[in-house]
């Protein structure tokens, strides 16, 4: 069942590859990529890792959560080159969009509950 494994995601790689116009950098080619590579270096350990009782379920499992982070990185390509051909409009017209001003206040606050936050972890 991992060898099925290893052919789903090489051909998901490859599809969203070539749907992302060959964004080596997305953030789904580098998981697809690196998914490829692990489950590559699982036949080096298969018989210490007992992969013989790998399922088809846990391979349909995470081929589909696979499928559905390239479906989703789709579609916010889709959404973004939308709002730059926008700006690309707007720039022409030269509408210039309004600022967007945030205060100290908020910025203080928001940086004493990210810290707040990391300390409450690792303390």
């Amino acid at each position: 069942m991992a060898f099925f494994l290893l052919i789903g995601i090489v051909i998901l790689f490859l599809y969203s590859y070539m749907f992302l116009d060959k964004d080596f950098l997305s953030p789904v080619n580098l998981y697809l990529l690196f998914s490829t590579f692990s489950v590559a270096a699982m036949f080096l350990l298969y018989r210490e890792w007992n992969m013989n009782e790998y399922g088809a379920l846990a391979a349909a499992v995470y081929l589909t959560g696979s499928l559905f982070f390239v479906i989703g990185c789709g579609i916010a390509k889709v959404a973004m080159s939308r709002n730059i051909y926008q700006r690309k409009i707007k720039s022409e017209q030269n509408i210039v969009p309004p600022r967007v001003d945030v205060s100290m206040i908020k910025i203080v606050i928001m940086t004493a509950f990210c810290l707040a936050g990391v300390y409450g972890t690792y303390a």
